[in-house]
């Protein structure tokens, strides 16, 4: 769990690395940190090079003006993506399950907490591919055995390819106890709360919020994010109106909010509204900053909402960290000319990976072991994914025949 930053001097110390990265190795022509602009026009270049330097979502324009593109954006195009409709858990979320259409039923809203469930799909998206399309997972059934099936089919998984994260995803820290004893079985509770949930849906974001909050596994700021942070990202605006109700902000968000535009930290029962409020002022700041300094990126790009600055201020403080330990190793100030380019990136590859993020090389394609995901790919066909027992005392050898 992610503890909160009150060591002042800490702070201090990242966001001036932050600053000195983005106007010296990435030569962004930004205000001093300590002038009135300064924490603004930092944190949106940070989005801003971000977005520009994605060898996924391509800026082609906007990269040829970019003295120099971020390596960190390169390397982890997936997480260091500055917009909240360009995480790869976020785009594939909304392809294939919230923008399906632009209403809330029990089939949307089970696939939707079967995706949770995975970790955001599960890890690399395979338990999803394996499972979106079969009896348990297409569309809701009020038959406890879709759930079961669900489990059982993880749980195979699990066993067969011998790690709980090489099956589930996301780097929550309650991901990796998915499968213990007192939790194994909440899939089933939220199974049966579909209708309850959909109802609740229709009726206000708050009614939604609270039935939430009544389930087990979804009772926490974290736990309550992906789910809204996912519908708030929606095209359709009934579906968005629900998310952007009242987004929780976790506690590496407000870690961010702290040391890169220096909102005082917030705790209780009133932190959701606190930092809503405080941070909903600097979204038109950040927008004209955006546009100011990368006048070439097209005006969508330049956009920023409450949904990019949550994920983003939380992405930023690990960013800064990689950045912390990258100028401890670069042989010379960051560079892509002559012969130091290629030592510059060899210390970028060697940078440890967090839980989540994907490497990708100089070229732009993922660092994936691709005989691993072949395996992992085989074995997840494999697994048992139609009906489960239902009757008398569950039990693993049960569940798992």
């Amino acid at each position: 769990m992610v503890s909160p930053l009150t060591d002042q001097a800490r702070a201090k110390k990242l966001s001036r690395l932050m600053h000195g990265w983005l106007s010296e190795d990435l030569q962004l022509s930004l205000p001093k940190l300590e002038s009135t602009k300064g924490r603004i026009y930092t944190f949106a270049a940070f989005l801003g090079v971000l977005r520009a330097s994605s060898p996924i979502f391509k800026q082609r324009k906007a990269l040829r003006h970019l003295a120099v593109r971020c390596p960190l954006s390169m390397r982890f195009p997936t997480t260091h993506t500055g917009k909240l409709i360009h995480y790869e858990d976020v785009h594939v979320a909304l392809g294939e399950v919230i923008d399906t259409d632009d209403g809330m039923n029990n089939d949307k809203m089970w696939r939707l907490l079967v995706w949770i469930f995975l970790g955001n799909g599960g890890h690399q998206h395979q338990a999803w591919k394996a499972l979106r399309n079969t009896w348990a997972a297409r569309r809701y059934v009020k038959d406890r055995r879709q759930a079961l099936s669900v489990l059982r089919f993880v749980t195979t998984a699990v066993c067969r390819l011998g790690g709980v994260m090489k099956v589930i995803g996301s780097d929550g820290l309650d991901k990796k106890f998915r499968l213990s004893q007192d939790r194994f079985l909440w899939l089933c509770d939220w199974h049966d709360a579909v209708p309850q949930l959909v109802a609740a849906f229709q009726e206000s974001p708050e009614r939604f919020r609270h039935t939430l909050k009544s389930l087990k596994g979804l009772r926490g700021d974290l736990s309550q994010k992906e789910v809204l942070i996912l519908l708030g990202a929606s095209r359709h605006r009934s579906l968005r109106e629900v998310g952007q109700s009242l987004l929780p902000f976790g506690q590496g968000a407000r870690n961010g909010a702290f040391v890169f535009l220096g909102v005082p930290l917030k705790q209780g029962k009133a932190a959701a509204q606190y930092y809503e409020r405080e941070l909903t002022k600097h979204c038109n700041q950040l927008e004209e900053a955006v546009r100011e300094l990368f006048p070439q990126l097209p005006q969508n790009m330049c956009k920023v909402s409450l949904g990019d600055i949550e994920p983003c201020l939380c992405g930023a403080f690990i960013y800064a960290k990689q950045v912390e330990r990258l100028r401890k190793t670069l042989p010379c100030r960051w560079t892509w000319s002559g012969h130091r380019s290629d030592d510059c990136w060899a210390q970028v590859e060697k940078l440890p990976v967090p839980a989540g993020f994907i490497p990708h090389g100089r070229d732009g394609k993922p660092e994936r072991d691709e005989r691993s995901r072949s395996v992992a790919t085989k074995v997840m066909a494999q697994c048992p994914k139609k009906t489960a027992p239902v009757r008398g005392q569950l039990s693993k050898r049960r569940l798992l025949r």
